[in-house]
């Protein structure tokens, strides 16, 4: 049985120190970097995606992952994540305090060659299989992204089928977590429903994540389109905070990923533990707006979350 399916409790996955901190205009400090991951952590998340270890040149905003994960105090209970794009990045993450490495995959060709200048087999067979092994030798856990999972900004729709199928091969390889992307924002709730409930049908013994854009407005009715058929696992990033999407349309900074606060403030309503302090989880978001220098697109901090207390009256 997929885990995590029936209970009543979710994961949230934070992105916002890897995904948003490489999207703005001036480089985040490294102690600026450990603070804002240590605020996170006191919110009682379960797991936060913190660096990448992409190469420097290529990725120079995370050129210090080593040092950031170094000076983070880490929280009991929460999984510190870096992102690894081949197997040197993986031995660059096994080195330091990461619980999980987390890998790439898409399923468009297109998107593939766009993204991590592969094509899908070679990923596939070669660098996926090595990045896997040097996790699993090194006793780090496996997070695996699908991306592309729900359309392609530059070929349109995908075959629901071949998710199916590169679920399967990963799951078959060892992830110990697989997440549906849906990078353009392309997703629709029928859609969700559709694809989550095929997936779930394969019994995988994964935990099974999704992680929506919110270009078309569509990312909290996804969400909860997830949850109704079975999916336990969330990510986001607070504020919003992430960085422009390949393919999509231009857009403000922060308006992709889910914010936290937002979600989180939804399941909490509807009876659904999360696990995570709001007060405490807004903290990290006034330290976000702090380092974009602007206020980013969650509601929650503004408006609150209190649904008895009447609504400002306009200026």
């Amino acid at each position: 049985m997929t885990i995590g399916k029936k209970n009543n409790s979710v994961t949230i996955i934070e992105c916002a120190p890897r995904d948003g901190l490489s999207a703005l205009a001036n480089r985040v400090a490294t102690a600026e970097k450990a603070k804002f991951i240590e605020v996170l952590s006191a919110s009682g998340l379960s797991a936060i995606d913190c660096v990448s270890f992409h190469h420097p040149r290529l990725n120079p905003k995370h050129a210090d992952a080593e040092l950031v994960m170094e000076r983070v105090l880490k929280r009991d209970g929460t999984l510190y994540l870096g992102l690894v794009p081949d197997e040197i990045g993986c031995r660059r993450a096994l080195s330091t305090a990461v619980d999980g490495v987390v890998t790439l995959m898409a399923v468009s060709e297109r998107f593939q060659l766009e993204m991590l200048g592969q094509t899908i087999k070679e990923r596939l067979n070669k660098t996926i299989p090595s990045i896997f092994e040097s996790a699993r030798k090194g006793g780090k856990r496996i997070n695996a992204y699908i991306q592309t999972a729900f359309g392609c900004p530059f070929t349109g729709n995908v075959q629901p089928a071949q998710v199916i199928d590169m679920a399967a091969r990963l799951a078959y390889l060892g992830a110990d977590r697989i997440s549906f992307v849906d990078n353009p924002g392309m997703a629709t709730p029928k859609q969700v429903k559709g694809l989550m409930t095929e997936v779930l049908q394969l019994g995988m013994e994964v935990e099974i994540s999704v992680h929506f854009h919110d270009t078309r407005g569509a990312a909290l009715a996804n969400c909860i389109a997830a949850y109704e058929v079975g999916i336990r696992s969330f990510d986001t990033a607070v504020g919003g905070l992430s960085r422009a999407l390949i393919g999509a349309p231009t857009t403000d900074i922060g308006r992709s990923n889910i914010p936290t606060e937002d979600l989180v403030h939804v399941f909490e309503t509807m009876g659904v533990s999360t696990g995570i302090d709001l007060d405490a989880l807004l903290r990290s978001v006034e330290m976000a707006e702090k380092l974009a220098g602007a206020p980013l697109p969650g509601h929650i901090l503004r408006a609150g979350a209190n649904l008895n207390l009447p609504l400002q009256k306009p200026n």
